[in-house]
């Protein structure tokens, strides 16, 4: 998997999620409180209905509120001057606490009775700021006295999500679940628990729009805040946070299958490998092919979660990124391996980039194409290389009574056509011809039953050229220069500043880094790491090892998915090390030895076991709860057994069994 770290993944989530939206999001991981990213500016407003799930759970803890509490709302509720009628739907039955949740009742909130004192100390220890004049009922509506920043309302969000185990708010936490089911934040997605809010001004106009909550609703992984002007929460804000929140790690992309119509999560990496192998299935190993799997990374990670609404990020064919059914051939693999980590760059962002097969020797503005904004890396470009073997030809006959052409792009394309007196775009166009109109450069002649078209190219030219990258790569272009050609004014590289990949060898180890100055010394420590492991195990490793030391933690994790309390892991003949890894290179080798000639069936715990018993170290019994807990535990248990294992048959047998399998007496006293 690449060195992506979690910053780059939510920022790229995040101003998607935002695009054209005035407002601020935030994201943050609810196991440790830590913000991943962050879009929009820091501002200060009253937190609307979003305060309603703490002023319940306050009052809930206090004894002024009771699950059971349930209030008639006829959905009309006026505070002095001002009015703030529900908007939900008539329920024909009192509005229990759970429900007032879910549907944002004001009625029931305005109800409310409780020591507004005590009240506003318990607000302001989650986060909000609460004036001292501030009292019942606006402040339990969170109109008027009380503000909060998107960043402090996330961090009251994370700590109410961390109490979802207490008996006293489960009212409070079915109704954010519900909020979603069926009440004001409906738009937010499956699996979120969550609240909107939305403030009026004295005189009714709607000011801002919140959306807070969590996913998934049952375990909070993620948490999100999403700010924006005017708009309401459920239909403004909602949104952006569910399509935040539909990709909940980054770490994995969900496609959905044209053969069976089921949605399998992928690894990155391993979504490119496919997607290299199926959008360039005829491309050769080299930097061609290295170029391609840098922008399948590129485009996977910028234009995450195009189905979000669907409930995927995208599907498997040519409208995403057309992808292998089978396992890639090696060559993918290894130019994804190869550029692992790298990424298209602009202005210190992921580069929204796109590709094509052939642009008939010139590309096209994305902006000519798709509307919005002009990406200057996406500009009109002659493309020598593409024709250099012959331009690509295609000729297609249509029959219709009228077909002409009304508009073009400056590259030439038909951008606008009137067909039997309808005027369309070139999209809709295609679309109604079918697959014969490969591309927009073409020209039109009459014929007597009809129309011939003759054009250049395939696909909708923007970005890079598969045809003419492949020219490119023949004649000695590297994957950068090719790159840089189709994207200009951007970089290439682990990092926006476009640190990229060195590799420096010794006799056994090739060290892979994007400081190989300072990361030198892994290669002493490796070599020394290998020949230790090679002695305790009686076995040589034939052939080199790989160490790939990423530059950052958070760069590892989302590179491998390992989990925060893991340094190092192994991938066939490759080491991955966080910045704090070289401490496990010995626990690593020792993996790697085993696992080239480890049997497939040989299970799981008797590889983690058998690495720990001959490393010496002892596995680190976990105490508590969680998954980090429960993992050491495993691998305790894990080592004891082998240990058994070595203490009844002797090492040397059971080092044997790592390649002829465990015999059947010896795993019969297994536990």
């Amino acid at each position: 998997m690449p060195a992506l770290t979690a910053a780059v993944v939510w920022s790229a989530v995040l101003a998607e999620a935002m695009r054209g939206v005035d407002g601020t999001a935030v994201v943050a991981s609810a196991r440790d409180g830590r913000v991943a990213a962050a879009h929009g500016p820091e501002r200060w407003a009253a937190p609307g209905s979003t305060i309603k799930p703490f002023v319940a759970a306050i009052l809930l803890e206090q004894g002024w509120l009771k699950p059971s509490t349930a209030v008639a709302c006829d959905r009309k509720l006026a505070i002095g001057v001002r009015r703030f009628d529900c908007s939900h739907p008539a329920t024909g039955a009192p509005i229990d606490t759970a429900a007032a949740i879910a549907y944002s009742c004001n009625r029931f909130f305005a109800s409310v009775r409780g020591d507004p004192a005590a009240l506003r100390h318990k607000l302001r220890q989650y986060g909000f700021t609460v004036d001292e004049s501030a009292t019942l009922p606006l402040l339990a509506l969170g109109e008027t006295g009380v503000r909060v920043m998107p960043r402090s309302l996330l961090g009251a969000y994370l700590k109410l999500a961390r109490r979802g185990k207490d008996p006293r708010l489960s009212p409070v936490f079915q109704g954010l679940r519900d909020a979603v089911r069926y009440g004001t934040a409906q738009l937010a997605g499956e699996g979120v628990a969550g609240k909107t809010g939305t403030t009026v001004s004295a005189g009714g106009t709607r000011t801002h729009a919140w959306f807070a909550g969590w996913h998934p609703a049952e375990d909070a992984e993620w948490a999100v805040v999403v700010w924006t002007a005017q708009g309401s929460g459920g239909a403004s804000a909602a949104p952006a946070g569910g399509r935040i929140l539909a990709a909940p790690s980054g770490k994995t992309i969900r496609v959905r299958l044209r053969e069976d119509g089921g949605v399998r999560a992928y690894a990155l990496e391993d979504y490119v490998a496919a997607a290299a192998a199926g959008e360039a299935a005829d491309f050769p190993a080299g930097d061609a092919l290295k170029a391609m799997a840098v922008a399948a990374r590129t485009f996977a990670v910028a234009h995450r979660g195009r189905h979000a609404r669907e409930g995927f990020d995208f599907c498997d064919g040519t409208h995403c990124q057309n992808l292998t059914g089978a396992r890639p051939a090696q060559r993918f693999e290894k130019a994804v391996e190869e550029t692992s980590g790298e990424f298209i760059w602009h202005l210190g962002t992921v580069a929204r980039i796109y590709y094509h097969r052939d642009c008939g020797g010139v590309t096209e503005p994305a902006h000519e194409i798709w509307g919005g904004a002009p990406a200057p890396f996406l500009t009109s470009v002659t493309d020598t290389f593409c024709g250099i073997r012959g331009r690509y030809r295609w000729r297609a006959e249509v029959k219709m009574r009228e077909l002409a052409v009304l508009a073009r792009s400056r590259s030439g394309r038909v951008s606008k056509v009137r067909v039997d007196g309808r005027v369309m775009g070139f999209d809709e166009f295609q679309h109604l011809t079918g697959s014969r109109v490969r591309s927009a450069l073409f020209q039109v002649t009459r014929r007597q039953s009809g129309f011939l078209l003759e054009g250049y190219g395939d696909g909708h030219g923007a970005g890079l050229c598969q045809t003419g990258a492949a020219e490119r790569s023949r004649q000695g272009a590297t994957y950068h220069q090719i790159l840089s050609f189709y994207y200009p004014g951007t970089r290439v590289g682990v990092t926006a500043s476009g640190l990229t990949w060195s590799r420096v060898s010794s006799e056994r180890v090739t060290l892979v880094s994007t400081r190989p100055a300072q990361d030198r010394n892994l290669l002493a420590s490796a070599e020394a790491a290998l020949r230790e492991a090679e002695r305790r195990t009686g076995w040589r490793l034939e052939g080199g090892l790989d160490v790939r030391a990423y530059p950052t933690v958070g760069a590892f994790r989302e590179a491998t998915g390992e989990p925060g309390w893991v340094a190092a892991s192994t991938a066939g003949r490759t080491i991955r090390l966080a910045p704090s890894g070289g401490a496990a290179l010995l626990h690593e080798c020792l993996h790697v030895l085993v696992e080239t000639r480890a049997r497939r069936a040989l299970p799981p715990w008797f590889r983690e076991g058998l690495v720990l018993h001959l490393e010496g170290a002892a596995a680190r019994a976990g105490t508590g709860s969680g998954p980090e807990a429960e993992m050491r535990r495993e691998y305790a248990r894990a080592r004891r057994r082998v240990a058994e294992l070595a203490g009844r048959y002797g090492l040397a047998a059971v080092l044997s069994w790592v390649g002829n399998g465990i015999p059947a007496e010896a795993a019969a006293l297994l536990p």
